[in-house]
């Protein structure tokens, strides 16, 4: 939980790799089971370590939240305080550029990895895992085929900067190379 809890809340839910959107994977009972069970685990990991929302960032996220169940399938909103809300939705959900962060999140469930593969474009860049193989992984990075995710990573490293980062190495990018020719 600390892992995603980094991941989250570091930057208040707006750095370029944080999550907005849980996947799950698999049959609707267990999916429910595993969501209720992680978002509950992670309000307490917000309420132990201190974290609030100030007041601006509340009502951003009280409005970003009832646009979202004006504007997609939304089949369910969990309050856990001002610091957590999740949308349940029934169609791959959108996080738009209006997103507000501190801490919502947008909620879907596939019956297979692969499923994700037609939702995915260049605008997602950081693609966070738990309980998969590493065969899995990598057969998803082959079906994404360029399309989108520079990255995939276990949860808790969303923000681990590295040499590679959105798919550009960057020691490559920044170090000037001179040529001679003779």
């Amino acid at each position: 939980m600390h892992g995603f809890y980094n991941d989250t809340y570091w930057f208040d839910q707006l750095g370029c790799s944080s999550p907005r959107v849980v996947v799950w994977v698999g049959d609707p009972a267990t999916c429910a089971d595993a969501g209720a069970d992680l978002f509950d685990r992670l309000a307490r990991r917000v309420a132990e370590r201190g974290y609030r929302v100030d007041t601006a960032g509340a009502l951003a996220k009280l409005g970003y939240g009832y646009r979202t169940v004006l504007d997609q399938p939304v089949t369910g909103y969990g309050a856990y305080g001002n610091e957590l809300a999740v949308l349940s939705v029934d169609a791959f959900p959108v996080a738009g550029a209006d997103f507000c962060g501190g801490g919502i999140f947008l909620q879907h469930r596939l019956d297979a990895l692969g499923d994700l593969v037609e939702h995915v474009d260049r605008r997602v860049q950081t693609l966070t895992h738990h309980g998969f193989a590493a065969a899995d992984l990598r057969a998803l990075a082959v079906a994404l085929n360029g399309r989108g995710i520079d990255r995939i990573v276990p949860v808790g490293q969303a923000l681990t900067f590295g040499r590679v980062w959105d798919g550009h190495d960057l020691l490559q990018s920044f170090t000037r190379r001179v040529v001679v020719a003779p």
